[in-house]
């Protein structure tokens, strides 16, 4: 079962239920084909939910049919490399529970956290202590945006 933290009202953070969030990626992933390796950008990733998810969806190929992706996650070390997720959150102590549950479930290889405001590109920082996110200036493009 993944943490969540104590949402922040100023932050505008909301728990996204499990149940949502599978639903959200799975249709992201079936529908539109928007999950499997592509590079995804988690926006605001609060406990990683989204994030955790995405990779779950990861390639249909590196699993075989009827295989729990639940009860076992051998299947990671199969995701290619070019597949990613990169989460970004403005909260510190969110991302701390993020890389717990992401810990938890045996990803740490294949999610990213960045602690970043986000901002239009080119933007000024509101707080000297946090940068604004630019994935041009850090030479990423995403194939993906997830966020809730």
């Amino acid at each position: 079962q993944l943490t969540v933290h104590r949402q922040q009202r100023e932050l505008e953070q909301y728990v996204t239920s499990a149940h949502l969030a599978s639903r959200m990626i799975y249709t992201a992933a079936t529908s539109f084909d928007d999950i499997d390796e592509r590079d995804i950008l988690d926006l605001g990733c609060g406990c990683a939910i989204l994030s955790i998810a995405s990779v779950m969806m990861g390639p249909s190929e590196s699993r075989t049919p009827g295989e729990s992706k639940q009860a076992d996650v051998q299947w990671l070390d199969k995701i290619p490399l070019h597949s990613s997720v990169t989460s970004v959150d403005v909260d510190p102590d969110a991302l701390e529970i993020a890389k717990e549950n992401v810990a938890s479930v045996e990803m740490e290889d294949h999610i990213e956290f960045v602690h970043a405001q986000i901002a239009a590109s080119g933007s000024q920082p509101t707080s000297e202590d946090i940068p604004v996110f630019d994935a041009a200036k850090a030479g990423r493009k995403f194939d993906t945006v997830v966020m809730k």
